[in-house]
């Protein structure tokens, strides 16, 4: 995207998750997860952090295929609109 991105690495026995960061907010960017050494990784991009009933979400989160290198979008505002009309 060309943006500088800052990463945390966190680890959890078998798992490596890196999570990337904007310097200019402190909500993240990206996330690559390592589940397993015989298992691939698997990345995901978030963008358009909104705000709803005091929850904060990605309107959007991306899903990188790793053969491809293409990346699928899943909006998520529509979503929570829809649960709260459930109640």
């Amino acid at each position: 995207s060309g943006r500088a991105l800052q990463v945390l690495i966190t680890r959890s026995v078998t798992r490596t998750a890196r999570w990337y960061f904007s310097s200019q907010d402190a909500l993240p960017a990206a996330l690559e997860l390592e589940p397993e050494a015989a298992i691939d990784e698997f990345r995901l991009m978030f963008e358009n952090w909104k705000s709803w009933q005091g929850i904060v979400f990605p309107e959007r989160v991306g899903i990188v295929d790793p053969a491809t290198e293409q990346v699928r979008w899943l909006r998520i505002t529509a979503a929570v609109g829809k649960q709260e009309t459930g109640k």
